[in-house]
């Protein structure tokens, strides 16, 4: 992404010679945009590595410090050998019934997971370069819920994708969500303007032209 080729140059790397190459996606995956589940509940998702510089705890802690609000929260991944964190996780969101834990998925089972959902959220706590598991989404059509942090801030605006909200701030998620499932067509509103990210077949092409102009060199 932009941000991370700005990151560089303000810590004294020589990127003038850096090249901004936009992820492609695999559209064999998403021949056609998802449809919103329909539930009753809004549906969040969150499919990634469970550790802490991802935030799933944000995440958590959004939904179960608030009973009052009428979503529903599916975690997708593994804590590998962070198994205080997994653990820690389980014990934030307590016996609450709109949080589930779905354990690990495949890359083939990725649109299956994205079609019951009405959001995904990224709550990283770091600085993301553009994770692939947000461009997929939205490839799919899916709105994304993300912190406000480099790469993450910028696809939302590059693809007019989703909201974002103060990195690390449970809090503001909440009130985000809260204001989402009292305001559908907000999510609705987005899925209808979503960017299409490049094909796989584009960045191959740009990458390659990138190659033909180095070995002229």
């Amino acid at each position: 992404c932009r941000f991370t080729i700005e990151l560089h140059r303000a810590n004294g790397f020589a990127t003038d010679d850096w090249y901004h190459v936009p992820w492609g996606v695999d559209y064999r995956l998403f021949p056609a945009r998802l449809k919103a589940p329909g539930k009753e509940r809004v549906v969040v998702g969150f499919a990634g590595t469970l550790l802490g510089h991802k935030g799933a705890h944000v995440l958590v802690e959004a939904v179960a410090k608030r009973p009052d609000l009428d979503v529903e929260l599916r975690l997708w991944g593994e804590s590998f050998h962070e198994d205080n964190y997994g653990r820690r996780l389980r014990e934030l969101a307590g016996d609450d019934p709109r949080i589930s834990f779905r354990g690990r998925y495949s890359h083939d089972e990725f649109s299956d997971l994205l079609s019951g959902l009405d959001a995904l959220a990224i709550p990283s706590l770091w600085h993301e370069n553009l994770p692939t598991t947000g461009l997929n989404a939205v490839a799919a059509g899916v709105p994304l819920l993300v912190s406000d942090v480099g790469g993450l801030a910028e696809l939302v605006s590059d693809y007019a994708c989703g909201f974002t909200f103060p990195t690390g701030n449970p809090d503001a998620l909440a009130d985000l969500l809260l204001e989402l499932s009292h305001d559908r067509r907000r999510l609705e509103a987005v899925r209808a303007s979503i960017v299409d990210p490049p094909p796989l077949e584009e960045e191959a092409w740009r990458v390659e032209q990138i190659y033909r102009c180095a070995v002229r060199r």
